[in-house]
């Protein structure tokens, strides 16, 4: 059985939606990691999971899995890439925080006096422009391996990221769980099909906002889709959720996915 360790959400502020849930235990994980050259000639560590032979499901199809703000060392994201392979992807999750570190689960998000300047740093230009220089050296190593199409998957943080590869052309299809910041220029932007998979009542993609999306959508040459789920999912709840003890929160994750897989297949 997968133990989980739940999160310290007393205090946050309106971004806490971020820290609730859990994480995940590393046994179980089937991937490895590897060091590639990323922006700037440094070294990149990324967790790989090949497509298991027998899959036959996405031959030639590979995905990049961006993280949340825990970045790279939880293991809940590389449970990703373990899923997306068994689903016949070569996946991947690259290590795009490796200088700055993650975000610590037991900190206080918009209380602790470092958030501030921590989250400035990891949504600069700047730090976009090295994490995009990543997607492409990630994209080549994935290229290497006989792959011919990649696409993105980012949750929270990485939702965000997630479109800002779609709109720079590096992919071919693109997949935002539990993004924020997102924008209608997330949709006219991007070079590539877009889906976004959110939640009622999230404080970083509130209604106003998912309505814009729609809107944008149906009247986009891009091909898109939103998903918004209700019924008590929250910010998270798809890569941290606590599977074990919430069935229908399980039920709806593994849902989420299958649009997720079903998208990509799709346009791959």
């Amino acid at each position: 059985m997968t133990t989980v360790t739940p999160l310290d959400n007393s205090g946050l502020s309106c971004c806490g939606h971020c820290a609730v849930g859990v994480v995940r235990s590393p046994e179980g994980l089937k991937g490895n990691t590897v060091t590639i050259k990323g922006s700037d000639e440094r070294n990149l560590n990324v967790y790989v999971t090949r497509a298991g032979a027998d899959e036959g499901k996405a031959g030639g199809k590979a995905v990049i899995v961006v993280h949340d703000i825990f970045g790279y060392n939880i293991p809940n994201c590389k449970f990703i890439v373990d899923y997306l392979a068994k689903e016949g992807f070569d996946a991947v999750l690259p290590d795009f925080y490796r200088e700055i570190g993650g975000w610590d689960p037991a900190s206080g998000i918009g209380t602790d006096p470092k958030w501030a300047p921590w989250f400035a740093s990891v949504t600069s230009p700047e730090f976009e422009a090295k994490y995009l220089d990543d997607v492409k050296a990630t994209k080549e190593y994935l290229k290497s391996l006989g792959n011919t199409s990649v696409g993105v998957v980012g949750f929270c943080w990485g939702g965000k990221a997630a479109t800002n590869a779609s709109r720079s052309g590096l992919v071919q299809a693109a997949v935002s769980l539990h993004g924020g910041r997102h924008g209608p220029a997330d949709v006219t932007d991007s070079k590539c099909p877009v889906m976004f998979i959110t939640v009622e009542g999230d404080r970083g993609f509130n209604k106003e906002t998912q309505d814009e999306i729609r809107k944008t959508i149906e009247t986009s040459e891009t091909e898109g889709k939103i998903v918004v789920y209700g019924d008590g999912m929250y910010h998270g709840f798809v890569v941290r959720g606590d599977y074990e003890n919430d069935a229908k929160l399980k039920a709806k994750a593994d849902e989420a996915m299958g649009e997720t897989t079903a998208w990509l297949r799709k346009y791959l």
